[in-house]
């Protein structure tokens, strides 16, 4: 027999909990005041770090992005802070912190007899006289004034990144040569800790976090050939079992292989690359090839910094199948300190 509607409805209610009208709006209200109070802490220049998964976070984005919200009240929050991140790239932490101050006044408002309807119109109205406000004072600017774009940058990134002279000499020159144009998600800013590099370093080209096996520090004028796959045996998606009865069998299994695989190094070969960015991962008889060769191999390449460093040298990403003799590209310089490869320009000096 098949439930009905009344039946399941029967079942839940004896674990059900209904709230309504004020007792609703006060527990709503409370669940989103919890989500200021995440924050808070966290805000300003004395702003204090948390511990949330064992992660340690201290921008308001990422404290709420790692405490994963599941109250209605509270996702609605933390989406509002997301658009405003999305629309100015700042002010997460405020956004939330403000919006929580007004429920809390609110809420002592409504303790006082005031209607929830006449909250919601003044605050509308607050809200067209503060755009209004906005309006009177703001003025405008040249977007080409670089004395302004450096304090613009000051107050947006200095007080959080600590950058140099030097980033903001370089970083407002991008904004005068762009001008409104300027995208700025060319500009990547990454916190790196470590004991014997201290201060701010500006790399103009791309930063990728992966190991090269080599003990060279620089190649002048390398050819770059960026790939997206894998550079190993194609594992089918049938379930198929084979059975090789004979050494002789399995052998020439493995002599197919290599064969294929060298067929793919060919092609790689024919660009007259110096190094190749993989996004996948390589067979290590296909790394003994680029050893030979004299090949240098950065394998399980992030998708995000493949896509950077195509942007900034302008090279395409090619699929496995697809290479051809023009596929590679050469660049200025690559700079390999470490476990670091700056890619199309100068890192660490």
């Amino acid at each position: 027999m098949m439930a009905t509607y009344s039946d399941l409805l029967s079942i839940l209610k004896g674990k059900m909990e209904r709230e309504q009208g004020k007792d609703a709006r006060m527990n709503n209200i409370a669940e989103a005041l919890e989500t200021g109070r995440l924050v808070e802490t966290s805000f300003g220049p004395k702003g204090l770090k948390k511990m949330i998964d064992g992660a340690v976070v201290e921008k308001g984005s990422r404290i709420l992005g790692a405490a994963s919200p599941e109250h209605p009240v509270q996702k609605m929050i933390v989406d509002m802070a997301k658009d405003v991140e999305k629309e100015i790239g700042d002010a997460t932490t405020t956004s939330v912190i403000l919006t929580t101050y007004l429920l809390e006044e609110a809420r002592d408002l409504i303790d006082s007899g005031v209607n929830p309807s006449a909250l919601i119109n003044g605050l509308s109205t607050a809200s067209e006289w503060a755009l209004e406000e906005l309006d009177s004072i703001s003025k405008n600017t040249d977007p080409y004034d670089k004395d302004l774009i450096r304090s613009v940058l000051m107050t947006s990134w200095g007080e959080k990144n600590d950058l140099g002279e030097d980033a903001l000499e370089v970083i407002s020159d991008l904004f005068v040569l762009k001008g409104p144009d300027f995208d700025h998600e060319d500009i990547k800013i990454e916190t790196e800790r470590s004991h014997e590099k201290n201060g701010v370093r500006m790399v103009i080209g791309t930063r990728i976090d992966n190991a090269i096996d080599t003990e060279l520090e620089r190649l002048i004028e390398p050819r770059i050939l960026l790939l997206k796959g894998d550079l190993k045996p194609r594992k089918t998606t049938l379930d198929v079992e084979f059975q090789l009865n004979s050494i002789d069998a399995y052998s020439e299994a493995i002599d197919q292989e290599s064969s294929m695989l060298k067929r793919s190094f060919d092609k790689i070969r024919e660009t007259r690359a110096d190094l190749v960015l993989l996004s996948g991962e390589a067979d290590d008889r296909v790394k003994q090839m680029f050893d030979r060769q004299g090949i240098l191999l950065s394998e399980k390449v992030k998708d995000e910094d493949l896509k950077r460093t195509s942007k900034a040298i302008g090279a395409e990403i090619i699929d496995i199948l697809d290479i051809s003799p023009d596929s590679a590209i050469t660049v200025e310089n690559v700079i390999i300190e470490g476990d670091d490869a700056c890619v199309g320009g100068v890192c660490g000096v």
